[in-house]
């Protein structure tokens, strides 16, 4: 089903995929889960918490293109065309900067939406 929404080759998609799967990191909750209330706080979606507490934790901005993020202050959210204006200018923001550091440490970060994330309130 994927496939079909990407308008790829199997082949090329089967590429891009091997390249996620060699660059992504998967960051267990344990390393963000106590910046979660924060992240309720500051999160304009409830289903977008775990990639807010990761921002937070990383001291990073978010990459989307859903405006309603941007109903805080917090973290910095960047849309697709503010994304593709840095990457085209070449210009050396706190992003690419965050990009490079996290990079370096850990890959590219991904929080699956998915996640049955432990209830903050029972602690």
């Amino acid at each position: 089903m994927l496939l079909e929404e990407t308008k790829l080759s199997p082949d090329e998609f089967d590429e891009i995929l091997d390249f996620l799967k060699e660059e992504i990191v998967i960051v267990p909750a344990k390393d963000f889960i106590e910046f979660l209330p924060e992240a309720e706080k500051v999160s304009p979606d409830p289903k977008d918490k775990q990639y807010f507490a990761l921002a937070i934790v990383f001291n990073c901005g978010i990459f989307s293109g859903d405006l309603k993020l941007k109903e805080q202050s917090k973290v910095k959210i960047y849309s697709p065309s503010e994304l593709l204006g840095i990457l085209q200018s070449g210009e050396n923001i706190d992003i690419i900067d965050n990009a490079r550091r996290l990079e370096k440490a850990l890959g590219q970060v991904k929080a699956d939406p998915d996640w049955d994330l432990p209830d903050t309130d029972e602690e």
